[in-house]
């Protein structure tokens, strides 16, 4: 994806801890409503200034004559306006600050609901061994909060370039603590031509095969972009198979995963600021609908129909949109086209909704840019600050995902732990599913 400049935003929890009017609001307002309702022992007498008297000048104008004067109503009626004034400023304070948890992060109301919280760190960092051997402990609050953490399927054996999974330990420490395991899978290719979803599923079963040796079964199966990658819109040529065909071979995939297995939940990733989702709701770059002339509810309706032909489903679609895209408001090719995310997320659920799908949604920020380059402790800090700032963008614009992944495939942050600080991995994790647990309703049976 492209680099799209990201704008800094403050945090409510800063403005709460750094209020400068929080710990004087008591002492203020009680001297306030002294000095507006003083008891009748205290009130003291008006002072009656001495007579002016003023001649009458020739061209007949009046002037005022001052029979006397009461300093302390003077008083009472502008400290009534300094209340009134102050009343409206801390009450705009309060809400940004202190409010309940449904406001810490105005937005609409929310009705609680079953939700999942995953994460997946970078497979292009330092390898992950340490987090299930010798630092288990270091992140003890994360994997006691997490429903699920998400490999790379190509981690098993990596290219050079990808760090190991080191899979009997993981497979020992999951055991251990009762973690679903999820997996994420790309390697559909645009050449494969006709044929290809039955070559990608055989692909996909050898690659997962040291689950299963290991006692181990495969919660879901997250499939990143295999629309595009089989049209091949990610490739200027945009070579690859037709819509229909692509949606066939999706579905012959799918059949034949549901068979290798059984009981696994699959869904389709989509790099949604590369799609136009349709055209009431344009994306921030839209490449991939510009070069096929395809806007994703449209892929998706093919798919969608394809899959319910062969006698198989899919059970969510997971938008992949780092906060740095999320903010953007207009295209980039064509600025008069507005970009609204929070509109184009709640469309795209209204979809998953009426077919009885689910919306997941990976939460992060794009560190590649050129603005952290050689700059190792910037995007560490931004990948944590402005991950939370998403969560709470999120509940301001109403957007209520089935399932939040915290996720990264960056080489920032670099380190994976520890949770404490350091804005590593693992600090991030716990503190945007502290967030998430604070601005999103979970029923009551959820929480215990």
């Amino acid at each position: 994806m492209a680099e799209h400049s990201p704008q800094g935003e403050s945090d409510w929890q800063a403005t709460k801890l750094t209020n400068p009017l929080s710990s004087t609001t008591p002492l203020l307002m009680k001297s306030l409503f002294r000095m507006i309702s003083p008891s009748e022992a205290t009130l003291p007498r008006p002072t009656r200034l001495p007579v002016r008297r003023h001649v009458v000048p020739p061209t007949g104008q009046l002037t005022c004559t001052w029979r006397g004067a009461y300093p302390n109503r003077l008083k009472r009626i502008f400290a009534l306006v300094t209340v009134l004034f102050l009343t409206l400023l801390l009450g705009l304070t309060w809400e940004t600050g202190y409010g309940d948890d449904a406001s810490r992060a105005p937005g609409p109301p929310l009705a609680p609901k079953p939700y999942q919280i995953g994460i997946a760190p970078s497979h292009i960092t330092k390898p992950t061994a340490p987090l299930f051997g010798d630092r288990v402990d270091d992140w003890d609050e994360v994997r006691q909060n997490i429903d699920f953490y998400k490999v790379y399927s190509l981690q098993a054996v990596p290219p050079d370039w990808a760090s190991p999974l080191p899979v009997d330990s993981f497979a020992a420490f999951v055991k251990e603590h009762g973690i679903a395991v999820d997996a994420e899978f790309g390697n559909f290719r645009f050449n494969g031509g006709v044929g290809e979803g039955l070559a990608a599923a055989k692909r996909a079963q050898a690659m997962h095969a040291w689950l299963g040796h290991r006692g181990l079964k495969l919660h879901a199966l997250h499939l990143d972009g295999p629309i595009r990658r089989l049209m091949g819109c990610d490739r200027k040529e945009n070579d690859g198979l037709s819509l229909t065909q692509a949606a066939e071979e999706i579905a012959v995939f799918l059949s034949e995963c549901r068979k290798a297995f059984p009981g696994t939940r699959i869904g389709l990733i989509t790099n949604f600021p590369n799609w136009h989702y349709s055209p009431e709701h344009p994306g921030m770059l839209g490449t991939w609908t510009d070069r096929s002339g395809v806007h994703y509810r449209d892929a998706l309706e093919a798919v969608y129909h394809a899959v319910r032909e062969k006698g198989t489903r899919f059970d969510f679609v997971e938008v992949d949109c780092p906060l740095n895209y999320y903010r953007a408001t207009t295209n980039r090719a064509d600025p008069s086209r507005r970009v609204n995310n929070a509109a184009k997320f709640k469309a795209l659920q209204r979809w998953c909704e009426e077919r009885d799908l689910e919306f997941w949604l990976v939460v992060n920020y794009d560190t590649n840019p050129q603005r952290v380059a050689g700059k190792p402790e910037l995007g560490n800090r931004l990948f944590h600050d402005e991950t939370l700032a998403y969560i709470r963008q999120l509940r301001r614009g109403g957007v209520f995902p089935d399932c939040f992944t915290i996720q990264s495939w960056y080489k920032l942050p670099a380190e994976h732990l520890p949770e404490e600080g350091g804005y590593s991995f693992m600090n991030t994790a716990r503190d945007a599913i502290r967030l998430i647990r604070d601005l999103f309703p979970a029923p009551d049976e959820a929480k215990q």
